[in-house]
């Protein structure tokens, strides 16, 4: 059974919830994240989401592909993902990306070299 919110009870959270839903599913891991995971994670006041940005991942080489996670705590990366061709294909299909809701923060010299950035 998947668990929704109410829309009447947090209208913001809702909407969040419905722009999650649609994101695609790129199978990162064995172990899947069902959408009751998934909203409890998001709906946690102590949690941060964010996309991790990368260029031609060894999973999907040659394509852009933009991870949700959530940090504070322990970092989790979820199943939810977008990807395309380039790299503003990848970020126009990130939610609230053109409504001012992330800022980029580029990749550290410490990061993985098909990490790009964050957004945060």
């Amino acid at each position: 059974m998947t668990h929704k919110p109410d829309p009447g009870a947090n209208p913001i959270i809702a909407r969040r919830w419905e722009e999650l839903a649609k994101l695609p599913v790129i199978p990162v891991t064995d172990t899947t994240l069902d959408d009751a995971a998934l909203f409890a994670m998001c709906c946690a006041v102590e949690r941060l989401p964010f996309w991790t940005l990368t260029n031609s991942p060894s999973d999907h080489q040659g394509k852009w592909v933009a991870r949700l996670g959530f940090g504070w705590g322990p970092v989790e990366i979820t199943q939810n993902a977008v990807m395309a061709d380039t790299r503003a294909g990848c970020e126009a299909q990130i939610p609230l990306m053109g409504q001012g809701r992330w800022t980029f923060i580029p990749r550290h010299d410490c990061d993985e070299p098909q990490i790009v950035g964050v957004w945060i």
